[in-house]
């Protein structure tokens, strides 16, 4: 992973808490969330394996 893959992930990632934040079903928020975790995971590694 690039230097950039990290602000890439990490947008990504506050992008779907506000997403997660605007739901009203609680369905949609369980994915959001999901999908803002694995987005924050994504950024740690990038910033981990930073070049």
């Amino acid at each position: 992973m690039k230097g950039r893959d990290f602000f890439y992930f990490s947008s990504r990632c506050k992008k779907q808490r506000l997403m997660e934040q605007a739901s009203t079903s609680e369905r949609a928020k369980m994915v959001h969330r999901r999908l803002a975790a694995a987005y924050a995971d994504r950024a740690a590694l990038a910033m981990l394996n930073s070049d």
